[in-house]
């Protein structure tokens, strides 16, 4: 149990760790609502769409057609995973078959497709990438792996801010 909440607490620093790379490179807020019209139809999209985001963030929201929708998705996924040929992608590609796999719950070939995705040096989705494979692992059972692979991930995290 000690291990799986040190896991827990790991992801939770590689989380924060990168929302906080992501804050940083984003461009500085629009003003809110209250100061400044939203003048973007992408930016009105996102507003009206919050609330229905909240609720269906929990699968105790979700209908019975919008289950078993996620369920095709999911044997979909899984079927593309198992007759996909992870060497024929690169890129982002490689990255999409991970997640394709993870919805299939191929955790397996999505821990291996995101471990490519990582080594091939591509930056786009690397700490993606890193959650995909700790989840993976950790959903095979795997904790000590899904733990070094965090550790792997702060460890490169802190040597690029030290460049």
């Amino acid at each position: 149990m000690n291990v799986r909440r040190h896991f827990f607490f790991l992801l939770w620093i590689v989380l924060l760790s990168a929302e906080a790379a992501t804050l940083r490179s984003q461009a500085p807020l629009p003003p809110t609502p209250a100061t400044a019209p939203l003048t973007h139809p992408g930016d009105i999209y996102k507003q009206a769409m919050h609330p229905l985001d909240l609720v269906r963030s929990s699968f105790d929201n979700w209908s019975d057609a919008e289950l078993g929708a996620l369920s095709v998705a999911m044997r979909v996924a899984r079927q593309a995973c198992v007759e996909s040929k992870p060497e024929a992608y690169s890129g982002e590609d490689l990255y999409e078959l991970a997640r394709l796999c993870s919805l299939g719950q191929q955790w397996g070939a999505a821990n291996t497709i995101a471990l490519q995705y990582i080594a091939s040096g591509a930056e786009a989705h690397r700490t993606q990438a890193y959650i995909l494979s700790m989840n993976s692992l950790m959903r095979a059972g795997d904790t000590i792996a899904a733990i070094w692979s965090a550790r792997l991930f702060l460890y490169q995290r802190k040597s690029e801010k030290l460049v």
